[in-house]
């Protein structure tokens, strides 16, 4: 009996890492058919309410964001001409992005502002985390590439990728304004909901 004891820990412990690389695995697998589905799925493009929609998005990520000890301010938002669904999924990625990746140095503060010029609608996510240094910048879209490849809980390196097959999808673009220990900006585009005659 004394003999089984650890058996069965050493037992118990494989299971353990069977099953949460079986998730992994499983997440890694629905991300892939994500960004397959991306160019097929069918939209309904209309003008979106921004300021409703982000704070629907703010309300529903409020623990990840008490956890945080995260400040999330949301400026007035013009609307844009989009897919409810698909533009929900772009900007709950990135404010999971700036939570995740915020700097344990100081209070994380995330602040979201949009302006509308001409026939688009310019979005900035803005945080105050750890940046992302100039050899990383170009890299972060790609499929599977993750800042920090060693850590636990840092994703499988699809998020931003199904961003920017969303933006892709609507019309839309990306880019990315960083500096290693000061922040990150992501500014968003996507077609206005009006146009100015």
């Amino acid at each position: 009996k004394a003999k089984l004891a650890p058996m069965q820990s050493d037992i118990a412990e494989s299971l353990y890492f069977i099953d949460a690389s079986a998730a992994k695995m499983q997440a890694l697998i629905d991300g892939l058919l994500e960004i397959s589905r991306i160019g097929t799925t069918s939209m309904m493009v209309q003008p979106l309410e921004m300021n409703r929609i982000l704070k629907h998005i703010v309300s529903s990520m409020n623990y990840q964001i008490q956890q945080a000890g995260a400040a999330v301010t949301v400026e007035p938002l013009p609307s844009c001409r989009a897919d409810a669904r698909m533009i929900n999924q772009v900007f709950s990625n990135l404010l999971d992005n700036a939570l995740k990746y915020r700097d344990p140095e100081r209070p994380a503060e995330i602040a979201i502002s949009g302006t509308q010029d001409g026939e688009i609608c310019v979005y900035r996510v803005k945080d105050n985390g750890i940046g992302i240094a100039p050899e990383h910048q170009k890299k972060i879209f790609e499929v599977f590439y993750r800042l920090n490849p060693g850590s636990n809980g840092s994703g499988e390196g699809l998020g931003l990728s199904i961003v920017m097959r969303i933006l892709d999808r609507l019309g839309g673009t990306i880019q990315l304004e960083s500096q290693a220990g000061k922040g990150s900006t992501f500014i968003v585009t996507v077609p206005a909901a009006e146009v100015p005659e």
